[in-house]
């Protein structure tokens, strides 16, 4: 959801500076828009490069609608900045009805329509309850999920046992990949709802999703850390009007160790989709991506292990 935002100008200084931003990223495709969302401030093109079988993205309005929504970030904000003139909810609307990467709902709608001509058999687009497997429905909201098949088939082969103890009874995996939109598939529904192969399903590692697990389930005091800062997910995510892929953050997974491989990796594969994308125009070569998936061809270094 997106945050409130704190600031001390007037409404019409508030409305000039909203049509300042809307001239300059009014130009903007909602195709362009959505895949800036999904690949560079959701962490996507980890997914489109294979180095993580899924990301999450939301597709459900970040903007406060009502009056009765923004009066509880309000009273929330009147604690945390106390100090500050916090903008009235006329303000807020003014100031946030332009920002077109936090429309999640019409971005979303309007992938949906076009999706089918950019997006190859390698990957999905699709939408699930989350927290996925919960049980508790004023907690299933509806989020979106962009997926690698061949990365998501890996890790269910790989760690085949895990998931099998969590669903109960063998499965097969190139059946159930192509279950995973199926909104009553209980093999999914357990699948998620287990913080372990949760982990890895986003992966995060087995060591490191292994034991973010065992603490939960043993409600055990987190001696964890974070290596990326809160603020900054919440800055690319949020509040960044305009996104490029040196935006692109390593995915926030939470460490136990100090050289953990997994991170390690993220850094190394950071630097090569950069290098990747060096001089290239981001919408062309992320729908020839999508289009091609595993097709890329054989120099590319994302199709090593």
């Amino acid at each position: 959801m997106k945050k409130p935002v704190y600031f001390f100008s007037i409404t019409g200084l508030v409305g000039f500076l909203s049509l300042f931003f809307y001239f300059n990223t009014s130009e903007k495709s909602e195709e362009l828009v959505f895949l800036e969302n999904v690949m560079i401030r959701e962490g996507g093109l980890y997914v489109l490069m294979g180095s993580k079988p899924m990301v999450s993205f939301d597709v459900r309005s970040g903007i406060l609608e009502t009056a009765e929504e923004y009066q509880k970030h309000l009273e929330y904000a009147k604690i945390k900045y106390p100090e500050d003139r916090i903008e009235t909810f006329e303000e807020y609307k003014i100031s946030h009805k332009l920002d077109k990467h936090i429309q999640y709902s019409e971005l979303w709608e309007d992938w949906k329509t076009k999706m089918k001509n950019y997006v190859g058999p390698h990957f999905q687009f699709i939408t699930r309850r989350a927290p996925f497997g919960e049980n508790l429905s004023e907690r299933r909201n509806l989020e979106g999920l962009f997926i690698n098949n061949c990365s998501l088939l890996y890790v269910l082969t790989v760690h085949y046992s895990e998931f099998e103890k969590v669903f109960g009874a063998p499965f097969e995996p190139k059946k159930v990949l192509n279950e995973i939109s199926d909104p009553n598939s209980i093999f999914w529904e357990r699948a998620f709802r287990d913080q372990y192969t949760q982990g890895l399903l986003f992966g995060y590692g087995s060591r490191n999703s292994f034991i973010f697990s065992w603490q939960i389930e043993n409600d055990f005091p987190f001696s964890i850390r974070y290596f990326q800062d809160i603020s900054l997910l919440i800055k690319t995510k949020f509040d960044k009007k305009k996104v490029n892929v040196s935006d692109l953050l390593l995915p926030p997974i939470s460490l136990y160790f100090l050289g953990d491989p997994v991170l390690e990796i993220y850094k190394l594969q950071r630097k090569e989709i950069l290098e990747e994308f060096k001089n290239k125009d981001f919408e062309s070569t992320v729908k020839l991506w999508l289009r091609s998936g595993m097709d890329t061809p054989k120099e590319s270094k994302f199709l090593k292990e």
